[in-house]
């Protein structure tokens, strides 16, 4: 009887551990189905990050492709036609980074909630409320008008779903298992979402909401002065001074501006400006080769797996090499054999909001006078669980209406009953003027290119063989009057809309000009006598002014001296200020021995003593940026008191200074204050406060104090899994420096190329091929990346240069061609 009994507890007992280790528990995946030794995690810890070497039938292949995979996983695909060359570019692709694919278009379509649940719905909704289906919708309408780009989307898109056919549950990536769900089927859409997500990340950014509050209180002149004013140091893309000869004017401004009716107190901040990227080309008169040298490096945000996927094209018209971002079918930044290209946000305003007075009944909206008939747009959500959502999205002629009154805004800078106007939705065919920027062959080919590539407006810099430079802007601009687009626009108003763009033709641009380099870092894009108005937040002329002055003065440039250039960790704030900031500092202290604060003398020897270079170790950094930093808040401090408790943008670094010293736009200072800025006291005040800071958190100044614990790169897991992140890298840089590093913010891909009959080219981004956490080549990269290393970038013209000692070769057959001996 006992044994029955035990028998029968160990069975129930048995029983309900099976239950339990089946039940998927919250967010968490069914622990004994993901610890399962055949199809759960352990399995992902035998997935090769390089392919063996193998021969694969597969029906979609027209002809034999190669792929050889070099010692880092970098595919070098050959093939003999178009179809076969982006099959197997979507096949590559999906091997390595396929939950980084869907991940990435789930979030951008709005879709998240089907993977994790009700948790995401608002963000959910919020994305497909800015129309980021619907952009993405009309971007392959477009793109279906042309045959060429739909025979790209379907083979790249038939590559992704073959590799997705072949996966057995226990290949599947980690974070399926982890999520508890299983790959879709690929398809267009998808690619076109991607494309989508780039503008939001790049041409999304709007403060007018936060900038109307603040002209309401401070007045329209003095905000002008403060945002949209010409720095000090300005360092325009184009050179300054080139004559514009354009018979389109800009269309006129109202003669009074429009008061918005709804101010929000609780505003996100804007993007930061100073956060962007660098790329320049270089003469060949100004070079030791004297052949042109090229450099880029994207800014944006470091992640893991890399926001960048590297590979080489090759197939008959085409043979270009570069990195592009999962799921997009072309090379975005690279070279081919006869020019290289590069490109950087340009950061002109392409984002209007405009306030909208609709009727009682939610049918119509008022514009000139006459209530015009809103459309409707019906999205559906399906929620993990079983719930499926619908949301009904007005949309007028200017665009959707994000928000009702009645309802909260989950990004409160569109607030509701406002509509969105955004060039983002007008995207076009994006496929077709990247794919020919990857065979183009000289400057004219390149412009014919971007002519079409109407988002999202980007600086372009290349370089080609026979030695021309050059940089060009893209882009759907708003033909503007001036100022406008920076506060909140009147959708009553035909005043407000936007009904032309500046032809591309007018867009700046320049050719090799007699400088002998053309750069761009986010800066403003031209000087004032450019006629056109294109928007008021650029990155400070820190890092232009750096990247300038230094090819100014070079003479016979290497390719070394392109990557320190890259590499550079200057300190352009410092080298402009500090001396003034500490003479006042000590200046105060002698006069005002009783001053309550302590400043030691250590901390003033500290900074004098500082090479204004941001090292890693530098503590004279750490506290000459929280310095600066404090400065800012103080010196405008005194003019929050009118606007409550609402914080409002503060002006730029450069204005601030200006302020700070005395300098114009000092006088609007003085005007809102009351009186100038207090510059010694202050000075002295935020340099206590900011060593009160850090002694209180960190200590006594020591070790804890050094830079790289401030600003050192983080790079997370897209879902920031503590576990799959990178720890705080030690290393130099700022967002003022070239090499722009800013937390998790940073060079996300570094190339610099020397254009010879041969072009020679070099790069390197901070990751690995391979996405799988479970093995090393996960973060293959980062230290390389960290330590200022290049690999260098090979362009082969067939699978057999390729081929090396460390390199493997899949074969991709037709299903029905006779098998050949294996590689």
């Amino acid at each position: 009887m006992k044994l029955k009994i035990r028998f029968l507890a160990t069975l129930l007992l048995t029983t309900g551990l099976v239950i339990v280790l089946s039940m998927q528990m919250g967010q968490l995946p069914p622990i004994g189905k993901f610890l399962d030794p055949i199809n759960g995690i352990w399995q992902n810890a035998l997935i090769p990050d390089i392919p063996q070497s193998a021969t694969i039938e597969l029906s979609e292949a027209s002809e034999e492709i190669t792929i050889v995979f070099n010692e880092r996983g970098v595919p070098h695909i050959f093939a003999q036609n178009d179809h076969d060359l982006y099959f197997a570019t979507g096949y590559v692709m999906a091997m390595h980074r396929l939950w980084q694919m869907e991940f990435s278009t789930h979030a951008s379509m709005g879709r998240l909630s089907e993977i994790v649940g009700d948790r995401t719905l608002e963000y959910d909704r919020f994305l497909r409320r800015m129309g980021m289906v619907y952009g993405a919708e009309k971007m392959l309408e477009t793109a279906a008008e042309d045959e060429a780009t739909m025979t790209m989307l379907n083979a790249f898109t038939d590559g992704v779903n073959a590799w997705i056919e072949q996966l057995q549950p226990r290949q599947y990536p980690f974070e399926y298992k982890l999520l508890n769900y299983a790959p879709e089927t690929w398809s267009p859409i998808k690619t076109m979402a991607l494309g989508m997500s780039i503008s939001r990340t790049l041409s999304s950014s709007n403060s007018a909401l936060r900038l109307s509050y603040m002209k309401a209180v401070w007045g329209e002149e003095a905000i002008t002065e403060l945002f949209a004013g010409e720095p000090k140091f300005i360092e325009p893309v184009i050179t300054p001074g080139k004559r514009w000869n354009f018979g389109l004017q800009p269309p006129p401004r109202p003669d009074e501006l429009f008061s918005p009716a709804y101010v929000f107190e609780d505003l996100t901040e804007e993007r930061n400006p100073d956060a962007g990227s660098n790329n320049w080309a270089v003469a060949g008169k100004k070079t030791k080769s004297g052949h042109a040298l090229f450099a880029s490096d994207p800014h944006l945000g470091l992640t893991l797996p890399s926001i960048w996927y590297e590979m080489q094209l090759h197939a008959p018209g085409i043979n270009t090499y570069g990195v592009t971002f999962p799921g997009v079918p072309s090379i975005i930044i690279g070279f081919n054999e006869h020019i290289a290209w590069g490109n950087t946000n340009s950061g002109n305003k392409v984002m209007d909001i405009y306030e909208i007075e609709i009727n009682d009944a939610g049918s119509h909206y008022l514009h000139n006078e006459q209530w015009l008939p809103l459309t409707f747009r019906t999205e559906e959500y399906h929620v993990r669980g079983g719930t499926t959502l619908t949301d009904t999205i007005p949309f007028t002629h200017h665009g959707p209406v994000m928000y009702s009154n009645s309802e909260i805004p989950f990004t409160p800078n569109i607030p509701a009953a406002h509509a969105i106007s955004w060039t983002g939705h007008h995207a076009g065919n994006v496929i077709a003027p990247l794919r020919a920027i990857n065979t183009a062959e000289n400057i004219q080919e390149v412009r014919n290119a971007l002519s079409s590539l109407n988002a999202p407006p980007q600086n372009y810099a290349f370089a080609t063989t026979n030695g021309d430079i050059a940089m060009q802007s893209n882009g759907l601009w708003p033909l503007k009057w001036k100022h406008q687009g920076m506060f909140i626009s009147d959708g009553r108003d035909p005043a407000y809309n936007l009904d032309e763009y500046i032809p591309f033709e007018n867009l700046p641009y320049e050719i090799n000009p007699a400088r002998g380099f053309v750069s761009s870092a986010n800066q403003h894009i031209t000087d004032s006598l450019y006629p056109y108005w294109y928007g008021w937040s650029f990155a400070s002329p820190a890092r232009a002014s750096i990247i300038n002055n230094t090819l100014r003065n070079t003479r016979n440039a290497t390719v070394e001296d392109m990557k320190n250039l890259q590499l550079n960790t200057d300190a352009f704030w410092a080298e402009k200020y500090l001396g003034a900031m500490m003479d006042s500092t000590r200046q105060f202290l002698q006069r005002n021995p009783d001053f309550s604060g302590d400043i030691p003398e250590a901390i003033l020897d500290s900074l004098n003593q500082w090479d204004r270079v941001f090292h890693p170790g530098s503590i004279a950094a750490t506290i000459f940026e929280q310095w600066r930093n404090e400065v800012l808040i103080l010196l405008w401090e005194p003019m929050m008191k009118p606007l409550k408790d609402y914080r409002p943008m503060l002006p730029p670094t450069d204005v601030s200074f200006r302020v700070l010293f005395h300098e114009p736009p000092a006088q609007v200072y003085k005007n809102l204050h009351g009186a100038p800025p207090a510059t010694a006291t202050l000075l002295a005040t935020s340099l206590n406060n900011v060593i009160s800071r850090l002694e209180e958190n960190h200590g006594t100044m020591g070790e804890s104090w050094q830079w790289w614990n401030f600003n050192g790169s983080t790079i997370k897991h897209l879902m920031n899994i503590k576990a799959l992140n990178h720890d705080r890298i030690k290393t130099g840089g700022s967002n003022q420096s070239p090499k722009a590093i800013s937390g998790s913010h940073g060079p996300s891909w570094r190339m610099v190329a020397e254009l010879s009959d041969t072009i020679q080219a070099w790069g390197i981004y901070p990751g690995g091929q391979a996405a799988n956490p479970a093995t090393k080549g996960y973060k293959a990269f980062v230290q390389d990346w960290a330590e200022g290393n290049y690999y260098e970038l090979r362009l082969f013209n067939n699978p057999e240069e390729a081929q090396s000692e460390n390199s493997t070769t899949i074969r991709l057959i037709p299903a029905n061609k006779i098998h050949t001996k294996q590689p």
